[in-house]
């Protein structure tokens, strides 16, 4: 074998190693963020969650495509399948994002504007009445949400709502100090800011394909601002973020893609 085919060979080798590296990646994500089954093999160590954060649209991508199947194909009267996609959502995610608002409001309202006050409670296992009464109101908000989403016939949000809301916490991690603890700090420290930007801008840019172009442009806009001015608080309050935040985060904006996207588009 000539120095040209162990070249072609290490090109090929290499380009499998990273296809099979953004496969394990996705299934790191996937394994993180929702409740499908991924297998029992899933690898959960430094490399993989540092790539896996790549993929979170990607994972706001197959969520919003399965409840964008589910509300085409619900028979029932528009509120009922409003609140059967609200269930489904919570179902495939196990809830994982709304632990996050929960933690979060409780920590915000009973910390009291103190920053070591508020993460001791945000760690407390115990959710306090506050959580469950914040948590209440945001799922009767959400589901009248989709409702609007479904009377209106934009089913596109559906989709964009799971996609938007967790690109917005890649850009937290670009921007953001990261003051939580385990493996996940690790990765966003060690993450090439470079990969996040892409990933980014390419979202966005497939985003059109959903969207017409002048309301993608202003609801993007308030995305952006919701999401600064999110992180304005979190910066305020904590000087970083924690887990519970971007769980919060990606909550509040999925909520807000779908209440803002059915006014801007229709």
């Amino acid at each position: 074998m000539n120095d040209s085919d162990e070249q072609v060979g290490s090109a090929k080798s290499e380009k499998l190693n990273a296809w099979g590296r953004a496969y394990e990646s996705l299934r790191t994500a996937l394994g993180f963020l929702t409740q499908i089954p991924v297998g029992s093999d899933v690898r959960f160590d430094d490399d993989s969650i540092r790539y896996s954060i790549l993929f979170y649209p990607v994972i706001g991508l197959l969520l919003g495509i399965v409840i964008y199947f589910a509300a085409s194909l619900m028979p029932f009267t528009l509120i009922l399948n409003s609140a059967l996609i609200i269930c489904l959502l919570v179902v495939l995610t196990g809830g994982l994002h709304l632990d996050g608002l929960a933690d979060c409001t409780d920590a915000w309202f009973g910390g009291m504007g103190d920053k070591v006050r508020t993460l001791e409670i945000m760690k407390d296992s115990h959710s306090g009445a506050m959580a469950a009464v914040s948590v209440s109101m945001f799922l009767i908000v959400k589901t009248a949400a989709v409702y609007e989403v479904l009377e209106a016939e934009q089913f596109a949000l559906l989709i964009l709502a799971p996609v938007l809301s967790r690109l917005s916490v890649l850009g937290l991690f670009i921007s953001t100090p990261y003051i939580g603890l385990g493996p996940i700090g690790k990765a966003i420290s060690t993450s090439n800011p470079t990969h996040l930007y892409v990933t980014l801008i390419a979202t966005v840019v497939l985003c059109f394909f959903v969207i017409p172009e002048g309301g993608l442009i202003l609801l993007l806009v308030l995305v952006f601002g919701l999401a600064l001015l999110l992180r304005k608080l979190m910066l305020a309050r904590l000087q970083g973020f924690t887990g519970d935040c971007a769980g919060a985060q990606i909550e509040l904006l999925e909520a807000f893609v779908l209440i803002g996207g059915s006014l801007v588009v229709s």
